[in-house]
């Protein structure tokens, strides 16, 4: 039973292997999944190995023995395939790797051998203590074996002498060893024919490409770490909310001590009762800015009226604060502090949302000729419900008290909702119809603070279906050629949050040199726009590169008119032309480009 020593090392090799390997959350790409495949036939392969010879050796050759033979090499011939297909894949990256020409003539000539395997003449050789097989059948796999082991090594060579330092890649350290190993089993069964050695060898092959292929645990610290990023900035934004709202607790809190002061310093009725009215103004805006902003309970997430509006909050924001840009003076500042964390798109009355910014940034500046106008917009999420809290404040003339009580206070005054000049008390009501709060602080010569806060459902599904098309793409890899250094950032912040890598450079000429130098992109971004040469002009030359294969998106200025650019792309080979400046429609776009070709 000496024979069965190696085979049952192999089997145990197999299993761990196995076990590890699938017991882990990993990247899905080709080259695990190929390297999965190889892991599963390997065990089944040791273990119907072991128990063929197992077999031979207790009751002798059979006619059911034979065909566990046959189905041992079946095996074997199967996994000699997948790494050729793994070899072919890590030398040349190809893009339609499943639709690849030489991978759909290695898919018929596979089927041809398991074919002869199955039907040809085959004989098992028990002699001796000595286990070996002849026959036509056994002939056709040695063949079969022999063209795709010859493959792997012209497909290295080659790859090596493109490019030397694939040398030293680590993913070809299993085919060296394959090698190594392969001369030590024809000399070992020499020596000694009894030695099973062919089960071992791919075991321990698969062994080392554990510790070569794109490590799981490695990527997944990657997004560990991304996902610390986010939280981080998440937490920044929290950070920068509480503080307003404690700056303005502080503010109100002094604002009261000076009241009391006077009340005890000044004997006079009608101070006192003026400042105790202001101090329970204060105390009630306090409370609702608290009960407003803070508490998110199960029950107003109920409450909250089912629309089916759904819209890009992102947008509107970028038009209305566009619009306010164009509305105010010289002499104003205006400043925005918009939440990096605001869900893209959400569930609600987005005409009524457009109404109170519009309305509240007009009047914060037909009362503010000099000084500042903010608007911040924060948010705070539970489960589906996002809670948006709206800020306008103003450096402006203020409004006084009495003013402002009454825009609490109902009435029959009746509003017309549709018209563009609306109130504050027409904002107010706006607010409460919808489901929202409204405050407003305001002192005279001082300025005015108004704090909305609405509760919109966050639409999931959109939110998280750019995330899902690049998380498809394998890990990405996208070259951006630009001179405009904020364009640049900007798209680079797309994509890193989305896990897709981006390298960017500032000439034509480096991007030339990158492609010559054998650098792989799945896409080139190429800015029209360039100082020596212009993007056409750098695609052309791009297309005279040697298997030069990536896509290629234009990425052009507003005001560019070049209709002829336009007109031609698809003929002259430009996948996509994308206006300045890029936004996450344009990603997905992008995305779904590499996802169709790969």
């Amino acid at each position: 039973m000496t024979s069965l020593y190696f085979p049952i090392c192999a089997a145990a090799i197999a299993s761990l292997l196995t076990i590890s390997f699938f017991s882990k959350k990993r990247v899905d790409n080709t080259e695990t999944k190929l390297y999965s495949y190889l892991l599963i036939i390997n065990l089944i392969e040791t273990i119907e190995n072991c128990i063929t010879i197992y077999l031979v050796k207790t009751y002798g050759m059979g006619h059911s023995l034979n065909f566990l033979f046959r189905l041992d090499y079946l095996l074997i011939f199967g996994w000699v395939w997948i790494l050729f297909l793994y070899v072919y894949h890590i030398s040349f990256n190809k893009k339609d790797f499943k639709k690849d020409k030489l991978v759909l003539i290695s898919i018929v000539l596979t089927v041809i051998v398991f074919i002869g395997l199955l039907f040809a003449d085959f004989n098992v050789i028990n002699h001796d203590n000595i286990i070996d097989t002849t026959g036509t059948a056994a002939n056709i796999v040695f063949v079969g074996s022999a063209i795709y082991v010859l493959l792997i090594i012209s497909f290295i060579t080659k790859s090596i002498i493109s490019n030397i330092n694939n040398l030293k890649n680590k993913k070809y350290i299993p085919l060296y060893s394959l090698a190594v190993l392969a001369i030590m089993t024809l000399v070992l069964r020499q020596i000694n024919p009894t030695l099973t050695l062919e089960a071992l060898v791919m075991a321990y092959i698969n062994l080392i490409m554990y510790f070569t292929i794109e490590n799981p645990d490695l990527k997944l610290l990657e997004v560990v770490k991304e996902s610390k990023e986010e939280i981080d900035k998440i937490n920044i934004d929290k950070s920068n909310f509480l503080f307003n709202i404690t700056k303005d607790m502080k503010n109100n809190l002094k604002n009261i001590n000076k009241y009391i002061e006077e009340i005890l310093t000044k004997k006079d009725d009608k101070v006192t009762q003026e400042n105790l009215y202001e101090i329970q103004l204060i105390i009630s805006n306090c409370e609702r800015t608290i009960n407003s902003s803070l508490d998110i309970s199960e029950e107003d997430a109920l409450k909250i009226r089912s629309l089916n509006n759904k819209y890009n909050i992102k947008s509107i924001i970028k038009v209305i604060v566009l619009q306010t840009k164009s509305k105010i003076s010289k002499n104003i500042n205006f400043i925005t502090e918009i939440e990096n964390d605001l869900p893209e798109y959400l569930y609600g009355d987005s005409v009524k949302l457009k109404q109170i910014l519009v309305t509240l940034l007009d009047k914060a500046i037909e009362n503010t000729k000099e000084g500042f106008i903010e608007l911040k917009i924060n948010s705070i999420k539970k489960k589906d419900l996002c809670r948006l809290i709206i800020t306008v404040e103003d450096s402006g003339i203020g409004i006084d008290s009495k003013t402002v009580d009454k825009i609490f206070i109902a009435s029959d005054e009746k509003h017309d909702f549709m018209t563009n000049n609306l109130t504050l008390k027409s904002i107010s009501k706006i607010v409460h119809l919808i489901g929202g709060t409204f405050n407003i602080s305001s002192q005279i010569n001082y300025g005015t603070k108004v704090t909305v806060t609405l509760d919109q459902k966050i639409d999931k599904e959109s939110n998280d279906n750019l995330s899902n098309y690049i998380k498809d793409l394998d890990f990405a890899n996208i070259l951006i050629i630009s001179e405009d250094l904020r364009s640049c950032n900007k798209i680079k912040e797309l994509f890193k949050k989305e896990r897709i890598n981006t390298n960017i450079i500032n000439s034509g000429e480096q991007g030339l040199k990158k492609i010559r130098n054998n650098e792989k992109y799945n896409l080139i971004i190429i800015d029209y726009n360039l100082s020596k040469l212009n993007g056409l002009e750098i695609y052309s030359k791009l297309k005279n590169i040697n298997k030069f294969e990536s896509l290629i998106v234009m990425l052009m200025g507003e005001k560019d008119k070049d209709l002829e650019l336009e007109a031609q792309d698809k003929k002259i080979g430009i996948c996509k032309i994308i206006k300045k400046p890029i936004k996450a429609v344009d990603v997905k776009e992008i995305a779904n480009l590499i996802k169709k070709e790969n």
